[in-house]
């Protein structure tokens, strides 16, 4: 579909760096371009911890993600610093303190979806933007 592209990004959880003020860690990837009319969609791998990786999917960022019957979370973010260039900041944070995943190892993996201008944001006033295979099926790609 001219209309969209999609993108993957794999980003070394060991790569993050680690804003200490806020307790963030946070990862820049540049992904093609966005324009001014363009909406973006960014996807994460994950799984739920009660559940094997087999049951791993593609989740709709913002996310935050509660580990077994503890308190603590994990918010996933993304902002794009650089709509020119389509610079993306990933972004991750404990909500006890600390890293998000101990050790930072693995990787963090993300689809990212650039949908020019008003003929593909119209497209996503009819599906549920934050369902993956929703999206990849009125966009005609396969979700693999």
């Amino acid at each position: 579909n001219a209309n969209v592209k999609r993108y993957s990004v794999n980003i070394p959880n060991s790569s993050f760096s680690h804003y200490s003020s806020t307790n963030h860690y946070y990862a820049y990837r540049t992904v093609g371009t966005v324009g001014a009319n363009d909406a973006v969609l960014v996807f994460m791998w994950e799984r739920n911890a009660e559940t094997s990786w087999n049951n791993a999917e593609w989740v709709a960022l913002p996310m935050q993600m509660y580990w077994g019957t503890g308190s603590c979370f994990i918010t996933n973010t993304y902002s794009i610093t650089n709509a020119t260039s389509a610079q993306i900041q990933f972004t991750m944070r404990n909500s006890c303190g600390g890293a998000p995943y101990n050790p930072m190892t693995g990787t963090s993996s993300y689809k990212v979806f650039v949908i020019a201008g008003v003929p593909g944001k119209q497209v996503l006033d009819t599906i549920d933007a934050t369902d993956y295979e929703a999206v990849c099926e009125a966009f005609g790609l396969d979700p693999n």
